[in-house]
């Protein structure tokens, strides 16, 4: 039986396009009958499969949304081997409880493991800037804090709920290697925490969380990619909202992998940013697509910037980017073969 090839679907994005008008190639393509069954939020999740292995990256941001759409695109029957999750925040992560509770159902009682940061189940709240907030602050404040709307409840992962379903929840801070497919030829592993080497500022600023039994500024220690290895070739990046920063990640993925990025798809967290970052990281890109530690770089390096990205980053990419640079939208519903 012919095995199928590695594909990546975008499941959940902020744009849905069934008329996109994007050409089929060697790398990505536009089923019009699967875009047609897209809902489109403000949230991210991919679903990647390798023969027989389907893995879930990321849970989108409303449950029925999320629903929805891995309904549309998961053939039936199929069975989800991993969901991960780059990073704790709502917008990745409310499909989770909802669709383990569909597969438990459907399996009768077992469920996939689930693999993310340990930070990801920490409890997380955004400021919101009608009263001063002096950090570090008690536990026992929030309660007031959130009745006086100081701070918004901002947790997306709730461990005793992922615990009470019976799954496996493996939080580590290390590199996962999700999948080796050696007849494929195809690896699939996370980055784990991402140093902080180039970028040391993290957006957004009015984040906190809590850690060691107070709340202090949120750098988003569990922001974390994952990555397809295609064998002797290249590697591709999906990205959750990249807030460990692009270079950061970046050279993350280098520590983890021999082969040039190729591609990098996903949320590079850059909406209402200054537009001298933006062109930093515009240029970072196109250094990265000519050279890597003074090899040559890919072709051409593929960026698909989505959800969080930014419409103004997106434009400077697509406008003033070089012919190095591939640049394109990717609604939910496309794919990415490797």
């Amino acid at each position: 039986m012919e095995r199928n090839p590695c594909t990546v679907t975008v499941i959940c994005n902020n744009l849905v396009d069934p008329l996109f008008e994007g050409e089929d190639g060697p790398y990505f393509s536009y089923p019009r009958s699967l875009m047609r069954s897209m809902v489109g939020e403000h949230g991210l999740a991919y679903l990647v499969q390798v023969g027989d292995v389907n893995i879930v990256f990321d849970t989108g941001g409303i449950k029925r949304t999320f629903l929805n759409n891995i309904q549309a695109a998961l053939l039936e029957g199929a069975d989800i081997s991993w969901i991960v999750l780059s990073h704790g925040h709502h917008d990745h992560v409310s499909g989770l409880v909802p669709f383990l509770a569909v597969l438990k159902e459907k399996a009768g009682g077992t469920v996939p493991g689930v693999s993310c940061h340990p930070f990801a189940v920490k409890k997380r709240y955004q400021v919101t800037g009608k009263e001063q907030i002096i950090l570090p602050i008690d536990p026992g404040d929030i309660p007031a804090l959130l009745k006086r709307g100081a701070v918004k409840d901002h947790r997306g992962v709730n461990e005793a709920i992922i615990r009470k379903l019976g799954v496996n929840l493996e939080m580590t801070v290390d590199p996962l290697v999700v999948l080796e497919d050696g007849e494929a030829g195809i690896t699939v592993k996370t980055t784990g925490e991402i140093p902080r080497i180039h970028e040391k500022v993290f957006y957004p600023a009015t984040y906190v969380i809590e850690q060691d039994n107070v709340l202090v500024h949120d750098d988003f220690l569990d922001d974390q990619a994952l990555i397809i290895e295609k064998r002797n070739e290249y590697a591709a990046v999906l990205l959750g909202c990249c807030h460990a920063g692009l270079e950061n990640t970046v050279a993350r993925v280098q520590e983890l992998t021999t082969l040039p990025i190729k591609v990098i798809i996903g949320g590079f967290h850059l909406t209402g940013l200054d537009q001298h970052i933006i062109e930093e990281k515009h240029a970072f890109l196109e250094k990265l697509a000519i050279e890597v530690d003074g090899k040559p770089g890919p072709a051409r390096l593929m960026l698909r910037p989505i959800h969080c990205s930014g419409e103004r980053f997106y434009l400077r990419l697509k406008t003033k980017g070089s012919d190095k640079l591939d640049v394109d939208r990717l609604p939910a519903g496309a794919r990415f073969t490797p």
